[in-house]
């Protein structure tokens, strides 16, 4: 994939049209009140700031999270956001 972007290689990884992970990163960026990401010309993303950021703490949520799935019974299924509020509400 030498040449391409990290826009179409991310489209491609999922089989989307460039566009939809444009607009998609356009959402979060709006979402979360900044910009991500210096240039997004054709073969360079750089990261502003906040995006390095959003990428360590993204990906200590997601280590987070497939821990906790991990660690759930395979036959109860995911842990649930209303179990796990439930719960810290009752101690």
């Amino acid at each position: 994939m030498g040449g391409k972007g990290a826009i179409t290689r991310t489209a491609n990884m999922w089989d989307v049209a460039p566009s939809i992970v444009q607009k998609a990163l356009d959402r979060v960026e709006t979402a979360l009140g900044g910009q991500f990401f210096v240039t997004r010309v054709k073969r360079s993303g750089r990261l502003t700031e906040r995006g390095e950021r959003f990428v360590v703490a993204s990906t200590h949520f997601l280590d987070v999270w497939s821990a906790m799935i991990e660690a759930e019974d395979v036959d109860n299924g995911p842990p649930s956001m209303s179990r796990s509020v439930g719960r810290t509400a009752k101690t």
